[in-house]
């Protein structure tokens, strides 16, 4: 038997049909509630089962009756559908620890290959699980088995055999580019490059992503003059350097030269911004001890042993602002000039 297994993407719509028709060239069709079966030239004699997860969705196509079941090995199982086991099943899970990551494997290896059995039947859900086993292994004669694959737990019947194949499929967005895009901009602002990078890691079209962004454009969504200004004015209640601020921006995708024109208006106040940083750690470390010469008190140890104190005290207060400065994006020369202005 052979599986084929599609990884899902956030976001995008996975209907069997659709992925049956894209892979096989088959059309899907139920008969109501039960088993789906296939038409079109080159379906006749040929059977079908499918599984889907959240994560994942899997199909077998074989020349006889097939059933497929398929659950993440993450998922999480409450004790009490045991319940709705067969008997024996109950008591082979009864040795095991309830709930225990054993446990939930056994479970989901007998529900599986039921689940498997009942599609192989065309009985989907609607059959009694608690009226067969499926613990010696084959039922009626017919094959009955499972397996993991990475991180999932497969069941299947009509077959003792499985080989998983990763198939790719281009399923297509529950969103539009352009929705999708607006949805976001609802959350926060973007520049137009990052609204186009995040686009792009979705795997949306070029074509399609740069009429989005055009169209937000036009209705004034996107902005980069007024985000590099928002930018700027948030940079300064900050405290932030003009040279951060203009990087910060650079990074947002916004035009150099009008990353450099916005950050320009706060070149002028970096050392006035710089001095007020610097202030506030002065502020909560008690402001800044008086290290006087030795000679000045005295040449006894206690009077040189209060002058080092003091002297390591100011040390690590100017550490703690040189460090914070610079953080911030200033230059060596404002706090240089910074901490010569403090320690006056």
């Amino acid at each position: 038997m052979k599986i084929s297994l599609i990884r899902k993407e956030r976001g995008r719509v996975y209907k069997s049909a659709d992925i049956v028709r894209a892979l096989f060239g088959f059309e899907l069709d139920h008969d109501g509630e039960c088993a789906p079966h296939l038409k079109g030239p080159g379906s006749e004699g040929l059977f079908i089962s499918v599984s889907d997860t959240v994560n994942y969705w899997a199909c077998c196509i074989e020349p006889h009756p097939v059933g497929l079941d398929m659950e993440e090995r993450s998922r999480v199982v409450k004790p009490r559908v045991a319940k709705k086991l067969h008997k024996d099943e109950q008591q082979y899970l009864a040795a095991l620890s309830e709930g225990g990551s054993e446990w939930t494997e056994e479970f989901l290896s007998i529900w599986t290959r039921k689940e498997a059995w009942s599609k192989y039947k065309g009985m989907g859900l609607s059959l009694d699980f608690s009226s067969f086993s499926v613990l010696d292994g084959s039922l009626e004669g017919v094959p009955v088995a499972g397996f993991t694959y990475r991180n999932l737990v497969f069941g299947i019947a009509g077959d003792d055999k499985a080989t998983v194949q990763r198939a790719e499929y281009d399923a297509p967005f529950k969103k539009n580019a352009l929705d999708y895009a607006a949805g976001l901009l609802d959350a926060r602002a973007y520049s137009s490059a990052e609204l186009k990078k995040k686009l792009e890691s979705r795997g949306y079209a070029a074509e399609e992503i740069a009429e989005a962004l055009e169209k937000l454009k036009d209705y004034g969504y996107i902005n980069d003059g007024a985000y590099a200004e928002n930018m700027v004015r948030r940079g300064s209640e900050q405290g932030k350097s003009s040279r951060r601020v203009k990087a910060e921006l650079k990074l947002k995708g916004i035009d150099p030269d009008a990353a450099g024109e916005a950050a320009e208006e706060l070149k002028e106040g970096d050392y006035a911004r710089a001095l007020k940083e610097a202030e506030k750690i002065l502020e909560k470390a008690g402001g800044l001890p008086y290290a006087c010469r030795e000679d000045d008190i005295g040449r006894t140890e206690e009077a040189r042993e209060r002058v080092r104190e003091a002297y390591a005290k100011r040390q690590k207060i100017y550490g703690k602002i040189s460090r914070r400065l610079a953080a911030l994006g200033y230059e060596a020369s404002v706090i240089y000039s910074v901490l010569e202005e403090i320690g006056r």
